[in-house]
């Protein structure tokens, strides 16, 4: 809702007070004029009734100008201006002012990663002042932030008294799948940070004053966001996460969560079929999320800072996109570009040693670089676009094979864990649910990486054959049977979950990004003379048809490319299939004449005899057994 008035009325926008209607208060724009289609003009004014004095010298400088452009393009010359440039998140809060010798400007902002051959390196170890570079992401200037931005924030604060509905939510995430980024003890410790900051914001507070303790919330949140994150080698998760949960960059990893666990819940699930969610129902909550994610990043965005957080909170938000978009809408694409910049900018493309850097940080580093370069990998392949992050100018470090009970365990126990590690960082237990699937994941990265480095390179070796079997369409014998190994492993995968219970919503993303591909190479073959069996080629293709369609209903992320590769194989089905029904019917084989011949003639069966002295128990029980 908008700020109430001295009279403790909420303001109207300026539409709908210049035209004496009624407003709703709707931030950041009012129902009446989104209906209007004014969303452009719907602004609250602190004080509508008041204007600011007239700059001037800026009017005689460009009196001139606009009074020789008037007339040009017809366009009234005392139109009311705004100014929108101090508004844009890229402009300096205030004026660079030089200060003595010896004090290190606590307002730059941050730098950030600063590699060999960067300008800083010609200064030495006086560039940083004699600390590390990590110090220099917080103590941001807060003054970029403007009435407007702290309004938002309290919108935002009051979602959070539906916190017990969101850790519900993500517990039924945790169920499916626990995530190998930031586990559920992360996520926990950083609700219950948040649910203690709404309570201390709201709590003795009432109606009429509580919008102005969200106010003084979002105020809070905001200078919190700017602090320095302190950090030692022998802090605890719960004491990292206590700093870092009264923080815009925690708000909106929590609801990118959030967002994207409705998605991989069943939409049946009685969490998100109760009335008085936010948003009234999933759609509507994944609207909310995906609203107040993009915000926090914003806001992290005007204030200029850099942090652990900030990267966490810009790859969960992509992972939202890619399933609300679809990962060839662009919108994805650049999100994962600023994730990109993000892990560049922290330099986790390289191995820092930090004193100061606990255990438990360290490998959520290592693994959220991991994310990073996969995602990278996932969306270059997908789209059949360069990769923005190149291996040889990255130093990637296997995360290693622990659990996250272990990662965030007290040293004892950690060291416990760590010596049932090999020489190479795997489990020697085997167990693939510990910390096997990063590693997995980034040895995956990089042959996909080989891969995109064949496909998009001009300077190949067989760029000739390449060239024949484009234009030809000839398929070779090992990417037929490497296609149809990757659809029987896909539906048999589903089969074993299916008798199990729910399909995994990683099993379903793989039929998209794995499946489509390896079904069209086998399409293809389908149509052509092969040296496999079409029989075996035609049933993969049905059943991999049906699951297709099973598992992405409409409107959800992929689902348009996904209709697009269904429509492709019907196609090629019904071709083959009408193709040997007309075979068929047009020369009966041997074994049709066979049979045609042995009911026609004298050889009259007598069905009602057959029928009475048939054992059906007998005959019927070896089918089902």
């Amino acid at each position: 809702m908008s700020a109430p008035r001295r009279n403790g009325l909420l303001s109207s926008c300026e539409p709908c007070r210049k035209s004496k209607l009624r407003c709703d208060h709707t931030l950041p724009v009012c129902q009446r004029c989104v209906t209007n289609r004014r969303t452009q003009q719907c602004t609250y004014h602190p004080c509508p009734l008041t204007k600011g004095r007239p700059k001037r010298a800026l009017v005689r400088s460009n009196q001139n100008q606009r009074e020789s452009h008037s007339g040009d393009d017809g366009v009234s010359s005392n139109r009311e201006s705004f100014d929108w440039v101090d508004k844009m998140p890229s402009v300096p809060a205030r004026r660079f002012e030089p200060k003595p010798t010896g004090r290190r400007d606590e307002s730059f902002s941050p730098l950030g990663f600063l590699g060999p051959t960067s300008h800083a390196t010609v200064f030495g170890d006086d560039a940083s002042d004699g600390e590390s570079q990590l110090s220099l992401f917080g103590d941001i200037n807060t003054a970029a932030v403007d009435s407007t931005m702290v309004e938002i924030g309290a919108q935002i604060l009051s979602l959070l008294d539906h916190i017990p509905f969101y850790a519900e939510l993500l517990e039924k995430r945790f169920d499916l799948f626990e995530g190998w980024i930031f586990g559920p003890q992360l996520i926990r410790e950083a609700l219950l940070g948040l649910q203690m900051l709404y309570h201390g914001v709201v709590q003795d507070s009432s109606a009429d004053n509580r919008h102005t303790r969200l106010l003084e919330g979002s105020r809070l949140v905001f200078r919190n966001t700017a602090a320095t994150i302190e950090m030692d080698l022998a802090m605890t998760l719960a004491d990292y996460v206590s700093q870092v949960s009264p923080r815009w960059e925690t708000v909106g990893l929590i609801f990118a969560l959030v967002g994207t666990a409705s998605y991989q819940i069943a939409p049946g699930e009685g969490v998100l079929t109760r009335d008085g969610i936010p948003g009234k129902d999933r759609h509507g909550l994944r609207k909310i999320a995906v609203a107040v994610s993009d915000m926090c990043l914003q806001f992290c965005n005007k204030v200029g800072v850099i942090s652990d957080p900030l990267c966490w909170a810009a790859v969960q938000h992509t992972v939202f996109m890619m399933d609300m978009h679809g990962s060839n809408d662009y919108r994805t694409w650049q999100r994962q570009g600023e994730v990109v910049s993000l892990v560049f900018a922290l330099g986790l493309h390289q191995r820092t040693v930090d004193e100061r850097t606990p255990f438990f940080l360290s490998e959520i580093r290592s693994r959220t670089m991991v994310a990073a370069y996969s995602m990278d990998k996932e969306l270059a392949t997908f789209l059949g676009r360069p990769p923005r992050i190149c291996r040889q100018y990255c130093d990637l470090r296997f995360p290693l094979d622990i659990g996250w009970e272990d990662l965030v365990a007290d040293t004892s126990i950690r060291e416990v864990a760590i010596q049932q590690l090999n020489p190479d960082g795997w489990n020697v237990q085997g167990d693939p649910d510990k910390g096997a699937r990063p590693r997995l994941t980034l040895l995956a990265s990089i042959l996909r990486e080989m891969i995109l480095e064949l496909s998009l390179s001009h300077d190949v070796d067989n760029l000739w054959d390449r060239t024949v079997a484009r234009k030809t369409g000839e398929i070779p014998d090992s990417l037929i049977d490497t296609s149809q190994d990757i659809l029987a492993g896909l539906l048999d995968l589903v089969s074993k979950q299916s008798r199990a219970g729910p399909v995994s919503h990683l099993t379903i993303f793989d039929f998209s990004y794995i499946g489509l591909p390896a079904a069209a190479s086998s399409a293809n073959q389908a149509t052509s003379g092969t040296s496999f069996p079409r029989s075996k080629i035609i049933q993969n293709l049905s059943v991999f048809a049906a699951q297709i369609e099973t598992f992405f209903p409409s409107r959800e992320g992929d689902y348009d490319t996904c209709m697009k590769g269904l429509a492709y194989i019907r196609r090629v089905l019904d071709s083959v299939l009408s193709a040997c029904a007309g075979a068929v019917s047009g020369q009966p084989s041997d074994e049709t004449r066979a049979v045609e011949g042995g009911l026609s003639g004298d050889t009259d069966m007598d069905f009602e005899t057959l029928f009475e002295n048939f054992d059906w128990e007998q005959e019927i029980r070896p089918l089902f057994t």
